[in-house]
């Protein structure tokens, strides 16, 4: 067997698993975002009406549409470059640190644990603000709803 051939069939399983999770929901969303869908077009596809490009066109004229766009431009501008700037000097500076220490692996250990524990509770905070039980998520929902109409 010559090597084409050989990796073929090593590349064969993970193109199928790309084809199979990322390729076809792609095209299947493609394909309903050019149609008027409703949950009775499950049962039967004479149900599906097709409405070309005019999603995309009320899309396009909501002004929600075009503060979040902005939104998401800010944060992937600001917000990523940010977060990889302040990570490299804090990375920097504990190495810096570690270096001068002279500490032992559970020194380190210390310190990076610290930095997980960090993380974790982010994530925490962000899981009790969003809840949809949370007071100021619905307060957040209601004054979107006043302004959207």
């Amino acid at each position: 067997m010559n090597e084409r051939r050989a990796a073929f069939f090593f590349l064969a399983p993970a193109l199928a698993v790309i084809l199979l999770f990322f390729l076809i929901p792609v095209l299947a969303s493609l394909l309903l975002s050019l149609t008027d869908f409703d949950i009775y077009a499950l049962a039967d596809i004479h149900n599906i009406r097709l409405i070309g490009l005019r999603n995309y066109q009320q899309l396009l004229a909501h002004p929600l549409f075009w503060k979040a766009l902005g939104n998401t431009m800010y944060f992937t501008v600001v917000g990523g470059p940010l977060t990889m700037i302040v990570a490299l000097a804090s990375a920097l500076l504990v190495n810096a640190i570690l270096h001068e220490v002279k500490t032992d692996a559970a020194g380190e250990e210390r310190i990076y644990v610290g930095c997980a524990l960090i993380n974790g509770s982010h994530a925490n905070l962000r899981l009790i603000v969003h809840h949809p039980l949370a007071i100021r998520n619905r307060e957040q929902v209601s004054a979107v709803e006043r302004r959207v109409g």
